[in-house]
């Protein structure tokens, strides 16, 4: 491709270059700063020149220029395109990096790897269908999520996944390194253990996470899928109430017609005293039924509402505990190490890689409490709980306070 393009992200917002030389990746539509006349180079390079006469240029920094009144062969303002077909390619800077539109509209030019389908793909629209309605960028996602709601498991779906037996899986907070995986099972799992097509982490609190699929037993990263949690939904009791109301109507209806028939029945000495007495007492012991029953739900979700008001699911007390935070501290990561050292502040050791062989050194975040248990100790940080038995603990004796806590 070579002429007038735009450059639509995954995001569905295209690319534009301000008068003061600045990129936005924020537009709805393509108009005069949003094209880019686009000039072919040997070796599968490019360079892209923007409405106001200058170039896009790529900084070491990760940040991303479109000011350049020239674009020298070699220099930071020629890109290798990496094409995927469908006029979706990436581009890769002469630092060895990747463009990458983020969800805030902004441009950074600072990733080391571009999994398919993320937000390192870029659509070239051609200047011709600018003024048609932009097609979206039609692909099979490589990790599809099929539910993300807090208190329940997060499901998902890999699809072409890696060929290697080594292959594997994990779910991260969307900052987190790829090296920070936790523990098998909980945070990371082999793909030939799971089921592809209908695969699920325990449950994650509301807010964003991030799922990533490796190529092998190492970090070598395939495909990557940033997504939130959202809140559960708080159940619906109106409709079970009207029914339950609805009931109680019934009920009512048919205790007040069978109790005349009942007594006249009861009273009367006439041949005929059962045609009234049986459909009395028919009528009576259903309606005197559906009238308990119904009753009773009324009183049960009434109660569990007034619970759920003092629990903290809304604009509650203060001191009541809410849904999401009762989550968060059931979902604490529990961590084992090894070869511990604690300063009275932080601990230092080694914890399991993702083959679960104690190999991996980290120096934790700041301890909030300690708990002995037996022959354990229960070191607890803000989102992890480590646990350190006493034959692999150290305690190092240190009065002087360390740099990071001085006011």
């Amino acid at each position: 491709m070579q002429g007038t393009v735009s450059l639509r992200s995954v995001h569905g917002k295209f690319l534009s270059a301000q008068p003061d030389g600045s990129a936005q990746w924020n537009r709805d539509v393509a108009s005069v700063w949003e094209y880019f006349h686009l000039e072919k180079r040997q070796g599968g390079k490019i360079t892209l020149k923007g409405a106001h006469g200058m170039y896009v240029s790529a900084q070491p920094d990760g940040s991303v220029q479109i000011n350049r009144k020239a674009a020298p062969h070699g220099g930071w303002e020629e890109f290798t395109v990496e094409d995927r077909g469908n006029n979706i390619v990436c581009l890769k800077s002469v630092h060895g990096f990747y463009l990458s539109a983020q969800a805030d509209g902004t441009a950074q030019w600072n990733r080391d790897h571009a999994p398919p389908g993320g937000w390192e793909d870029i659509q070239f629209v051609p200047y011709s269908t600018q003024n048609q309605e932009p097609a979206p960028i039609k692909r099979e996602e490589s990790i599809e999520i099929l539910e993300a709601v807090a208190g329940r498991p997060v499901r998902f779906k890999i699809n072409n996944r890696p060929s290697s037996n080594d292959a594997w899986v994990g779910i991260y907070p969307p900052n987190a390194r790829d090296q920070d995986h936790g523990a098998e099972n909980n945070r990371w799992k082999w793909l030939r253990n799971i089921d592809v097509n209908n695969a699920a982490f325990r449950r994650q609190s509301s807010g964003p996470q991030s799922i990533r699929v490796f190529a092998d037993g190492g970090y070598t990263l395939h495909a990557r899928k940033d997504f939130n949690v959202s809140r559960a939904e708080p159940a619906d009791s109106s409709s079970s109430k009207r029914r339950a109301v609805a009931a109680m109507g019934v009920g009512i209806i048919l205790f007040t017609m069978g109790l005349p028939l009942l007594i006249m029945g009861s009273i009367s000495t006439a041949e005929d005293r059962l045609a009234m007495l049986i459909p009395g007492a028919v009528l009576t012991s259903f309606g005197a039924f559906i009238l308990f029953m119904s009753v009773a739900a009324v009183i049960r979700m009434g109660s569990v509402e007034k619970h759920s008001s003092v629990a903290g699911t809304g604009a509650a007390d203060s001191d009541s505990t809410s849904l999401d935070v009762l989550l968060r501290a059931g979902s604490k990561e529990e961590v084992w190490m090894k070869e511990a050292e604690f300063d009275g502040q932080r601990l230092n050791g080694l914890i399991p890689d993702h083959r679960n062989n104690f190999t991996k050194k980290v120096t934790t975040s700041k301890i909030v409490a300690q708990d002995k248990v037996g022959n354990l100790t229960r070191f607890e940080t803000g989102l992890t709980t480590y646990l350190v038995y006493d034959r692999d603990l150290q305690i190092q004796q240190n009065d002087e306070n360390p740099f990071w806590d001085i006011d």
